[in-house]
């Protein structure tokens, strides 16, 4: 899924980028998110956002505003007032569209930010369960390591009384043997059965001990792989979610920046207005000698 995710944001970043260069010089007209939202029928105001910002930067577009705009101020003849009303209106509805833009941005900004924040508190709760979940079984596993020593100490103490047995035969073997000589062979054969009989539970306890070990150590060892390869994917994940958060601030520095530039172009705009209105109002004059007004010499 995280694939199809980033190949479509690279499509939708190219086709953006193909878009500011045909709505600029075949149309020309400036590039903004909503039309090339609009021209790719795609509404992804982030990376439409970030394709808009390389292709001003590769064709630097602030160098073509200014021979856009001088290309204009030569060819454009004298206007009146009713061009300059249109104008006027032409650059609010341009600053209004600009500051839309600009809050649709900052809107997706935030519902990313608060995505990503739910994210990563959601994948920190997931590794806190976990260590705890770890903590239970551990627990677990250490109770029933304790219970199975419990069940071997209570073996050897069997085998330990078996033994006493054995010794006790042996003992009431020998009086027999000093008290019935002819009973010398029967008794030996009995004490051969014990013996058996005792190497026999030894044998069982040994392979039972081994077993019950090598199981915990298996059980153990799985259950923390397990826990540990979790455990390292959701970290892989928190560091995903840290470097998409960068980018989200990279993101927020841009449209500070493109807000510093509407600025600058308004003002720029606004001294342009001011000197053209200043041209255009009548200038005094006094007669001189020759009885003819001077030349006035017009401000370019």
């Amino acid at each position: 899924m995280a694939a199809d995710k980033k190949r479509d944001a690279v499509a939708t970043y190219n086709a953006a980028y193909a878009a500011c260069g045909e709505l600029w010089f075949k149309e020309h007209l400036k590039p903004t998110v909503a039309l090339i939202g609009q021209r790719i029928g795609i509404q992804h105001n982030v990376v439409i956002s970030r394709a808009l910002k390389d292709w001003k930067a590769d064709v630097d577009f602030e160098r073509l505003v200014e021979e856009r705009l001088a290309a204009a101020r030569t060819a454009q003849p004298p206007r009146d007032a009713r061009l300059d009303q249109a104008l006027a209106g032409v650059v609010r509805m341009a600053q209004e569209e600009a500051r839309r833009e600009f809050e649709a941005l900052r809107e997706d900004l935030e519902r990313e930010r608060a995505a990503l924040r739910a994210e990563t508190e959601a994948a920190r709760a997931e590794v806190d369960r976990i260590r705890r979940e770890w903590e239970a079984y551990r627990s677990a596993a250490e109770q029933a390591r304790e219970d199975l020593l419990g069940q071997l100490a209570q073996r050897e103490a069997e085998i330990a009384a078996l033994r006493d047995s054995e010794r006790g035969l042996r003992t009431a073997l020998a009086a027999a043997e000093a008290q019935r000589a002819a009973q010398t062979a029967t008794l030996a054969e009995r004490e051969a059965a014990a013996a058996k009989m005792l190497e026999a539970l030894e044998e069982r306890f040994e392979a039972d001990h081994a077993w019950h070990l090598r199981r915990i150590a298996e059980e153990r060892d799985a259950a923390q792989r397990a826990a540990e390869d979790r455990i390292e994917r959701l970290q892989r994940r928190i560091r995903e979610l840290e470097t998409e958060a960068q980018a989200a601030a990279q993101l927020r520095d841009l449209l500070r920046r493109q807000a510093d530039t509407l600025a600058v172009l308004q003002r720029e705009w606004a001294a342009w207005r001011s000197d053209y209105e200043a041209d255009q109002r009548p200038k005094s004059w006094a007669p001189g000698r020759s009885g003819c007004p001077p030349t006035v010499r017009r401000r370019r």
